[in-house]
C-alpha cells in the first residue's frame, strides 16, 4: 500500500505540492541551519531581554524612528542591547547547524540553480 507524496500514481494533490515547492529556498534553509537557528537567535532575544533589562518600548520602533536622530538613538539603545545578541545568536546558530560551504555555492550559482531547477519543474509537471 502506497500513503502520501510516495504514491506511485501522482494525484493533483501531489503534483501541486509539489509544483509549489521552492526547491532552491528549502536547500538553502537547510543551508542556513533551519529553525534551530532561529531557535538560537529567539534564545539570545530573550535572554538580552530578561538579563539587560530591555523593555518592549526599546525595541519597538516609533514614529522618532523615521527621523536621522531617531535612528541613531534606537540603534544605540534597541540595537545594541536586543538586536546585536539576536544577530550574533542567529550566527552562532548557523555556524553551529548550517552548513557554510554548500550555502557559498548555493549563493555563488543561484542564477544557474534557480533557471536548471525552472526548467526541470517545467519539464516534469507541465509536459
Amino acid at each position: 500500500m502506497v500513503f502520501q507524496d510516495y504514491e506511485l500514481i501522482h494525484t493533483k494533490r501531489v503534483n501541486r505540492i509539489r509544483r509549489s515547492m521552492d526547491v532552491y529556498n528549502q536547500r538553502m534553509w537547510i543551508a542556513y541551519g533551519g529553525y534551530n537557528s532561529v531557535f538560537f537567535a529567539f534564545t539570545a532575544g530573550a535572554l538580552s531581554v530578561v538579563l539587560l533589562n530591555v523593555t518592549a518600548a526599546e525595541v519597538i520602533p516609533t514614529r522618532a524612528f523615521f527621523s536621522k536622530i531617531g535612528l541613531k538613538h534606537y540603534l544605540r539603545t534597541a540595537g545594541l542591547r536586543f538586536w546585536l545578541p539576536v544577530l550574533s545568536g542567529s550566527s552562532m546558530g548557523v555556524a553551529a547547524f548550517g552548513d557554510i560551504s554548500e550555502r557559498t555555492k548555493l549563493v555563488a550559482l543561484r542564477g544557474l540553480y534557480e533557471k536548471e531547477l525552472e526548467d526541470y519543474k517545467r519539464e516534469v509537471y507541465y509536459s
